[in-house]
């Protein structure tokens, strides 16, 4: 059974200049801080992100497991059934690590700002103006 269709599932994928007639070229990016790769693949009209995926071969050569990966489509999150355009970018995402919200915390925690000084109360910063003032 196919999920619900989303907008961005549906979008027409109409044919580049470039590409071969009735195909659209994507590129498919996989990085992490140990690896880059791009690889551009061409595929039918209609097709979807789990057939550029398939198509790319960076599953089977970083060993990849497509229900731990996240996608994004010019930089918008994507699904598996995602029709794709000529010309788009294909991201394949990591999880996050951890919650930001706690790495943060422990961040802060880990190196506290320094104290700040308290500035001179408002009267005794008045005080010292008035008494500059009266200077000869």
């Amino acid at each position: 059974m196919r999920p619900p269709a989303r907008p961005e599932d549906e979008r027409r994928a109409a044919p580049g200049e470039d590409s071969p007639a009735g195909a659209i070229t994507v590129t498919v990016v996989w990085a992490t801080p140990e690896a880059q790769e791009v690889v551009a693949v061409t595929l039918p009209i209609r097709a979807t992100v789990a057939d550029a995926l398939a198509r790319s071969g960076l599953v089977a050569a970083y060993r990849l497991d497509p229900a731990w990966l996240g996608f994004a489509v010019g930089g918008r999150r994507a699904r598996l059934v995602t029709l794709l355009a000529d010309g788009d970018r294909l991201d394949l995402t990591r999880p996050l690590a951890g919650d930001p919200k706690t790495l943060r915390r422990l961040r802060a925690q880990a190196q506290p700002l320094a104290p700040v000084a308290k500035p001179p109360r408002a009267r005794a910063r008045a005080r010292r103006r008035r008494a500059a003032a009266d200077l000869p």
